[in-house]
């Protein structure tokens, strides 16, 4: 993949993080939605820090 599709993926990522904190804002705590989302943020949260945090390749020059 290269550095700026990672930097896309990364983004949308994030975008997707903070659609679901603020559906979560306006869902009932105690629902099996809410639960839904806490897991969606959680598992969205992992992969957004592992893309973050994988080493940069150098990109190949053309």
């Amino acid at each position: 993949m290269s550095h700026t599709n990672e930097i896309n993926v990364a983004v949308d990522k994030l975008q997707l993080i903070q659609q679901s904190w603020i559906e979560l804002g306006r869902t009932r705590m105690n629902t099996a939605e809410y639960q839904a989302l806490i897991n969606r943020i959680r598992v969205l949260s992992a992969e957004f820090q592992a893309l973050v945090n994988s080493p940069q390749k150098p990109e190949k020059s053309k």
